[in-house]
């Protein structure tokens, strides 16, 4: 087992130098002593630790406070609590308020202490490991949405910018909306799919710099579908999101959109909110058919179209903090393709 760094806390001097000589006498691993819960947490934001041992009851903190404090810097670390004071309401605490692996009586063994000790280490070496075979899963799960997605894009000789703003002006009014870390995640990651049906229409149709024909479009208009077919049968609330996108993000509120023609609530919520982002961005952004579009006229438009064609609260939350999204919009725009390609790649997992 390789050797752990554990901080090591009791205001008794005395005690902290007994458990420190027993642990670097019969283990490899690293002990940082200390005395004073404040001094501890000063070891903390200098030094990553794999095991904390507190005492419970401190004159400046006691070691459930100390541990939610701890926590805030380093949530990976493994905790024992060690106390001459044990009872089953602070345990119970301990272990609800910051899942501490065990909760020791004072005066302890020191064969037990040490097995204790050890078992810490390994569980906490196996969470470390679990985290990162997930974040290992995660990373090639993302890339893979992310190759689709770009593959998309390129038939429609669009520019990988168009990607990073629709998955920015999504999350963000997201949060706007008070949804939760998980969801503005998910809908970061799920916008960009929005689009990942084109992949079945002929390149010569989405790439034609004038106006299409009706029965053009009747054969654009097919995209969400088979957006749809591409992403069914998923297993995580991301890729269900992704494709609910798909389907409906050209449904308006007023049920005159495309396919389904359903209305209002009726449009899932990550569909209503992509719909926006992605007309936000078209109206903004100079294509083969159209020039760009300045601001203010922009602003006008979902004033206009607002509860016809776009949800309304949703379009009231993007003109009320319209600058914040031009802001968006302006600085992706400003970015270099490869800005832009280590932006789609080098992301945060959720």
């Amino acid at each position: 087992m390789k050797p752990s760094r554990i901080l090591l806390l009791d205001d008794e001097k005395m005690v902290v130098d007994n458990i420190q000589d027993l642990i670097e006498l019969e283990t490899d691993h690293k002990v940082f002593p200390e005395t004073s819960p404040f001094d501890a947490l000063v070891t903390l934001d200098k030094n990553k630790v794999d095991l904390i041992i507190t005492d419970f009851l401190m004159p400046e903190m006691n070691g459930i406070d100390f541990l939610i404090q701890a926590q805030k810097k380093d949530s990976d670390s493994t905790s024992i609590i060690l106390t001459g004071y044990a009872d089953k309401e602070n345990a119970i605490r301990a272990i609800n308020e910051v899942g501490i692996y065990q909760y020791i009586e004072k005066p302890w063994n020191n064969d037990d202490l040490l097995i204790t000790i050890q078992n810490a280490v390994e569980r906490g070496n196996l969470i470390t490991e679990l985290k990162q075979q997930y974040n290992e899963i995660q990373q090639a799960y993302l890339e893979i949405i992310y190759r689709l997605t770009i593959t998309a894009e390129y038939f429609e000789m669009n520019t990988y910018t168009h990607i990073l703003r629709i998955s920015h002006f999504s999350k963000k009014l997201a949060e706007l909306s008070h949804k939760d870390e998980t969801y503005c995640n998910n809908i970061k990651y799920a916008s960009m799919m929005h689009d990942v049906g084109k992949i079945g229409i002929p390149k010569e149709i989405l790439q034609k710099p004038g106006k299409l024909t009706k029965e053009e479009f009747e054969i654009v208009k097919k995209h969400p579908n088979i957006g749809g077919r591409i992403l069914r049968n998923a297993t995580n609330k991301l890729m269900e999101m992704a494709r609910e996108i798909s389907i409906f993000h050209h449904e308006k509120w007023n049920g005159k959109g495309y396919l389904q023609g359903i209305l209002g609530d009726n449009i899932p919520e990550s569909a209503r909110i992509v719909a926006i982002a992605d007309v936000f961005d078209a109206l903004l952004s100079e294509r083969p058919y159209k020039t760009a579009m300045a601001p203010e006229r922009v602003k006008k438009i979902f004033q206009k179209d607002r509860g016809t064609h776009f949800d309304p609260g949703l379009t009231d939350l993007l003109l009320n903090n319209f600058d914040q999204f031009i802001d968006i919009y302006n600085k992706i725009s400003t970015m270099d393709q490869e800005e832009v390609l280590s932006s789609l790649f080098k992301h945060n997992l959720p």
